[in-house]
């Protein structure tokens, strides 16, 4: 009789064991599933504390103060600093949906994504620009030739 009950004994111990090693295993996945909101959310409120700054220096623009070139390149730098990590938390986004894991902000993320991505295209084209006005598109034997071409019509 004993026998019978020292197997019985494994028995739920081996049960409850698989049970608690599947759970640190679900809690190994959640943690990541967390970290992943956290990133996003951590991205979301960066986002946040950009475009605080880019409307201050433009109300401090309209309102007359001389904002200087540097202050525009750091802001300028820190947009596309901001795009760096959207690979990385795009894969872990991937990452989590496998699991079968919904993702908080992630909408709310990749619309900041979206945002950031254009605002960055704006910012190439603005500087595509001012260096077009500067002269700075041809080098000085395209105006060598087009001084020439004026020259002789």
């Amino acid at each position: 009789m004993a026998a019978a009950f020292d197997d019985y004994t494994l028995k739920l111990a081996r049960k409850r064991v698989d049970a608690f090693d599947a759970l640190t295993e679900q809690h190994r996945h959640a943690m990541k599933c967390q970290d992943c909101q956290d990133l996003l959310r951590s991205g979301i409120e960066a986002y946040k504390w950009l475009r605080r700054a880019d409307e201050t220096i433009r109300l401090a623009a309209v309102e007359g103060f001389q904002v200087s070139q540097d202050v525009v390149a750091t802001l300028s730098n820190l947009y596309r600093a901001w795009l760096k990590p959207c690979p990385y938390a795009e894969e872990q986004v991937k990452e989590q949906e496998k699991l079968g894991f919904k993702i908080a902000s992630l909408d709310e993320f990749r619309k900041v994504c979206e945002e950031v991505r254009t605002k960055v295209s704006i910012l190439d084209m603005e500087e595509h620009l001012e260096n077009a006005f500067q002269g700075g598109v041809f080098d000085s034997s395209f105006w060598a030739e087009a001084h020439k071409i004026r020259a002789t019509q």
